[in-house]
């Protein structure tokens, strides 16, 4: 019987958790939610909103350890620019970038996989400029910085 009420208890422990919103300091002026969908949502807090997400070495980003369970990225608007090894090896199918993003680092997607960005139309270039650049074979060092980098 007590093994039944701990079991019970641990179950409703780990549910209780696995709801919860996390939050992540990520940069200038910048934080991130992710929530029990799945979708990380990256807001600027300084004057107007205003934000950059930070430069990450790989394995180093803020989410890193939940980075399996990102499904969408959402970068709200004010954000600028975003660093790199920002989201290296997440999960996410989707990003969503604002018309306020002006650069975007060589590796802030490299290790991704398949996934595709939404961005206005007068950043498009940037964008798939990005994703591109994601594919490539990147080498980076403990510090963040590109090594080599071959592109597709």
């Amino acid at each position: 019987m007590k093994k039944n009420v701990l079991f019970l208890l641990s179950l409703v422990a780990s549910k209780m958790v696995f709801a919860e919103t996390l939050l992540f300091e990520c940069g200038d002026n910048c934080v991130a939610e992710l929530n029990e969908k799945g979708v990380l949502t990256v807001k600027g807090t300084g004057e107007n909103g205003v934000g950059q997400i930070g430069d990450f070495p790989h394995y180093t980003s803020p989410w890193w350890d939940v980075n399996e369970q990102i499904t969408n990225i959402v970068v709200e608007e004010g954000i600028t620019s975003i660093g790199k090894g920002a989201f290296f090896m997440t999960y996410a199918k989707n990003i969503f970038l604002p018309s306020s993003i002006e650069n975007i680092a060589d590796s802030a997607f490299t290790g991704m996989g398949d996934f595709n960005i939404v961005c206005a139309q007068d950043k498009r270039a940037l964008c798939e400029e990005a994703k591109t650049r994601s594919k490539s074979s990147v080498y980076i060092d403990e510090q963040g910085e590109i090594i080599q980098q071959d592109l597709v």
